[in-house]
């Protein structure tokens, strides 16, 4: 991972820390991280969606866009741009599949960049998540990496 994702990772992760906001890191960042051979397209982070506007609001200099639904209907998003990464920032409606994984026992893990800390969907859920999207080809390929 390069140091323009990294240096936004710490960015967006020491304001919500600052904030008291949990956000959940998913998607390629979070692959990379947790050891796996890609190059992130962006960082994704997910947070409860009755935090959505707060959170924007914690990002108003990075010029938010507008916030949107997600195509799965489970949520809202807003993306911002933090050092050149695009950063999309998605508010899970309670008992959509994203907030019950990030509510359920093992499916997160804390992940560390320097002294910050960096909560992150386990592998293992990250491939739940895939195929629940439909993105089976990619739930295999994780499910792959982690030997299961």
């Amino acid at each position: 991972m390069d140091e323009n994702f990294l240096d936004a990772l710490k960015t967006v992760y020491s304001k919500l820390s600052a904030s008291g906001t949990r956000g959940i890191l998913c998607g390629s960042s979070n692959f990379a991280l947790q050891g796996m051979n890609v190059d992130p397209n962006d960082i994704d982070v997910s947070v409860a969606h009755r935090d959505l506007e707060k959170v924007c609001d914690l990002f108003s200099e990075y010029g938010p866009s507008k916030v949107g639904g997600l195509s799965s209907g489970e949520g809202q998003e807003f993306k911002i741009h933090v050092g050149g990464v695009e950063v999309q920032i998605s508010g899970d409606y309670e008992g959509g599949f994203y907030y019950k994984q990030a509510h359920e026992s093992g499916k997160v893990v804390t992940l560390r960049i320097e002294s910050i800390e960096i909560p992150a969907f386990t592998l293992a859920a990250e491939a739940e998540c895939y195929e629940h999207l439909g993105r089976v080809e990619k739930a295999e390929k994780i499910r792959r990496f982690i030997g299961g």
